[in-house]
Formats: C-alpha cells, structure tokens, sequence
C-alpha cells in the first residue's frame, strides 16, 4: 500500500495504528507535515505521545497547520487542563474542546 510507505519512509512504526493512519494520508508532504507534529508532540509529552497518537496526527495535519504550532497549543492547553482533566486522553480531549480539530 503506497500511503502506508510513505508513512514508514517517515519513520512510522508498523503496526494497527500505522495501517488505520494511511487511510487518511493525502500524499508524501502530508506524510512529512504528520511525522513532524507527531515528533513535536513527543518533544512536548513524551510520556503521553505513542503509536496510537499516529492516526490524529495524520488527521490533524490534513488541514494544514503548523505541526510545531498545532503540538505546542497542545501543549499549553495540556498545562492549563492537566488538573483539572487526569487522563491519558487528555491530548485528544483537548482538540477536540479546543476547536483546533473540526470534521470537514
């Protein structure tokens, strides 16, 4: 499957999570845009951010955000919430209030 290369030319892990984010992949840039958010998120919660964390990346990086941006308003939402919200959904919990995340 073309996307599912693409993914691992990025340095995805095999695996559900890598299958189920191709699905949503548009192309080779994404591919990069989604790898670098990704890897933002880690840097900023490396303790929260794993393989399952790939398909919302993917998602996310389909509307053409800044991947360092977008992970580092992730982050600061996570230090206001963090209290308030104990989860490890949090990060997802977070788009999802923050209006960062819309279906189109």
């Amino acid at each position: 499957h073309e996307n599912i290369s693409m993914l691992k030319k990025y340095k995805f892990s095999s695996g559900y999570n890598l299958n189920y984010s191709a699905q949503f992949l548009k192309d080779e840039e994404h591919a990069r845009l989604a790898k670098q958010f990704f890897d933002e998120m880690k840097r900023n919660q490396w303790f929260l951010t794993r393989k399952t964390d790939y398909p919302i990346t993917v998602i996310l990086t389909r509307q053409e955000h800044d991947p360092t941006q977008l992970a580092d308003t992730i982050y600061d939402y996570y230090q206001a919430l963090k209290q308030h919200l104990k989860s490890s959904k949090l990060q997802f919990q977070i788009l999802l209030k923050s209006g960062i995340w819309h279906s189109t």
